[in-house]
């Protein structure tokens, strides 16, 4: 009998990890969906009644949900409900719609991380791909914060769709710019299709929620100024054609932030002051901070001479830190003052430094010396935090199907 050949198997192995993650997204989304007060169910109103509510911006703007001023998910639920409601009649509820298509995107996250292991040579990428699905914070919320929601920002967040669909954009986004950093700083020619196609997933990127643009910018903003300082300036040129390609993803932002802060929902704008939302979601905000990045934190502490010439590690770094200041500082004055939604950034940006870290540790583990016992204890301890990490992320979930209340 002949053996299935490694590259068959391992397609195999992705297509059944990509179906158990969309099945999981899809039955959560639709527990979700149970509680009027949750967030699948508010978008999923305005997903469903698009078209009468998206009138509400020409003719009473202060009507206008602000949620529908970033509206790729409500599109893609709407079509994928009109579509169905020919098919199936009224056998397919909204619920089904929005369930479906929050199933398709984490599937599609899933991918993407996989993608981008396998890109740098990790081995197993398809596995720990599926790992990242659920890494959550090490942590119980008995402990750490008041709520079965608050004070649980991690790289995997289950409750929020607009917060899912966007992650996809910033993977394929943060990985492009830091190709398009390093040929810079190689003096490498940069194709005009990587401006344009940044370009593209930023403006998407906005149009799914602004979370992305909100975190990345500032972070490449200073990331670039702290090279241009280094370098004495050189290279300006090909770093005002990389910021270019914000400028549409800008000028809808715009937009969103007068809808969102200021006209419509009772927005009264931003407000500054030092933890005025943590300390509301969290009882310990810097432990939860720890909490949530255990493994990248000890990998790069163990291995900071290697890794920190990795510009996506250092990227990844000041990312972090760049949104955890501003949900740390920022705040929206008004009725929506503890909805929190200066803390997407930050989720994304979780994201971000767990997938980067990740494929730095298990591409490295290939490539250690056997007879190098130290090494092979760090990893082997490392290991073992990453995937704790994972079984507290599949607690989580074991919980969220328990759990006959999210949000107070």
């Amino acid at each position: 009998m002949k053996s299935i050949p490694v590259d068959k198997r391992k397609k195999i192995v992705r297509i059944l990890l990509f179906l158990i993650i969309s099945l999981i997204s899809f039955s959560i989304a639709m527990k979700e969906l149970r509680f009027e007060s949750s967030d699948f169910w508010l978008h999923m109103t305005h997903a469903v009644n698009f078209k009468r509510e998206f009138k509400y911006l020409f003719t009473s703007v202060s009507d206008f949900p602000f949620q529908l001023s970033y509206p790729l998910w409500h599109i893609l639920v709407n079509l994928c409900y009109k579509v169905s409601r020919i098919i199936f009649k009224d056998i397919f509820l909204p619920q089904h719609s929005a369930a479906l298509v929050t199933a398709l995107v984490n599937g599609c996250v899933y991918l993407l991380q996989e993608k981008y292991l396998n890109r740098y040579g990790v081995q197993k990428s398809e596995l720990i791909s599926f790992g990242l699905c659920f890494v959550m914070p090490i942590t119980f919320p008995e402990l750490m914060n008041r709520y079965f929601y608050f004070g649980q920002a991690s790289p995997v967040t289950w409750h929020n769709p607009t917060n899912m669909i966007v992650k996809i954009f910033t993977l394929a986004g943060f990985f492009l710019i830091s190709q398009i950093l390093l040929c810079i700083g190689e003096g490498k020619t940069v194709p005009r299709r990587d401006y344009l196609k940044l370009t593209g997933i930023i403006f998407l990127s906005v149009l799914a929620k602004p979370s992305f643009f909100q975190g990345i910018v500032p972070t490449l903003g200073l990331f670039i100024l702290l090279t241009l300082l280094q370098t004495k300036f050189s290279k300006f040129y090909e770093y005002c054609l990389l910021c270019g390609c914000f400028i549409p993803g800008f000028l809808l932002i715009l937009g969103q932030y007068l809808i969102s802060f200021y006209i419509g929902n009772g927005g009264e704008g931003i407000g500054i002051g030092w933890m005025e939302v943590g300390k509301v979601f969290y009882i310990h905000p810097l432990m939860q901070l720890f909490m949530t990045l255990i493994f990248p934190v000890c990998y790069i502490l163990f291995n900071l001479n290697k890794v920190w010439k990795s510009l996506e590690i250092r990227l990844s770094v000041l990312y972090v830190i760049i949104t955890w200041l501003e949900f740390a500082l920022l705040y929206e004055k008004g009725p929506r003052k503890y909805d929190g939604n200066f803390e997407w950034a930050l989720c994304l940006a979780y994201t971000v430094i767990w997938l980067v870290t990740s494929i730095s540790f298990f591409r490295n583990c290939w490539q250690i010396d056997p007879e190098n016992k130290r090494d092979k204890i760090i990893n082997l301890i490392l290991f073992l935090i990453w995937f704790l990490h994972v079984i507290f992320g599949i607690l989580f979930i074991r919980n969220l199907f328990s759990a006959e209340k999210f949000y107070f």
